[in-house]
C-alpha cells in the first residue's frame, strides 16, 4: 500500500464492508404511514487499516502528515484500486501507534503496530 510518498506493507481494510452504501431515515405521514428516504453514500464512508509494523521514523512520518489539517492524501492499496482520503480524528487519533515492546529508549528504527483511520473522499 502506499499512502502518498510512504509505503506500508500488510494493511488490511478491516471495516471495507461494515459501513452501508445507502443512508436511510423513516418518517410517518400525519395519518400514521411509514414514508421511506433513501440516498446511495459512496463516499465518506471509513477507511480503517491494521496489521502494519512499521519503525518509529516511518510513524513520525505519518503523524506529520495526520498534523496538517485540511489536507487530502492519495492512497493506492496493494490490489491496486486508488482513493483519496482525508484522515479522520472524529472518534480519537487517525494514526495510532503502538510500540512493540517497551523501552525507555526508543531508536529510529523500532518498531511500532499501525492502524491508520481515514475518510474516503474519491475513489479512482
Amino acid at each position: 500500500m502506499i499512502l502518498d510518498d510512504i509505503t506500508l506493507e500488510n494493511m488490511v481494510w478491516t471495516n471495507e464492508f461494515g459501513e452501508p452504501s445507502v443512508a436511510q431515515e423513516m418518517t410517518r405521514s400525519v395519518t400514521g404511514n411509514p414514508i421511506l428516504h433513501e440516498q446511495a453514500q459512496p463516499l465518506g464512508r471509513p477507511m480503517r487499516l491494521t496489521g502494519a509494523w512499521v519503525s518509529r521514523q516511518v510513524g513520525q512520518a505519518l503523524c506529520a502528515k495526520e498534523a496538517a489539517a485540511g489536507m487530502t492524501w492519495p492512497i493506492t492499496l496493494d490490489d491496486g484500486r486508488t482513493y483519496t482520503v482525508a484522515f479522520d480524528r472524529r472518534n480519537g487519533a487517525a494514526v495510532e501507534l503502538i510500540p512493540v515492546g517497551e523501552c525507555t529508549e526508543y531508536s529510529p528504527e523500532h518498531p511500532y503496530e499501525l492502524t491508520l483511520n481515514f475518510i474516503v473522499l474519491a475513489e479512482g
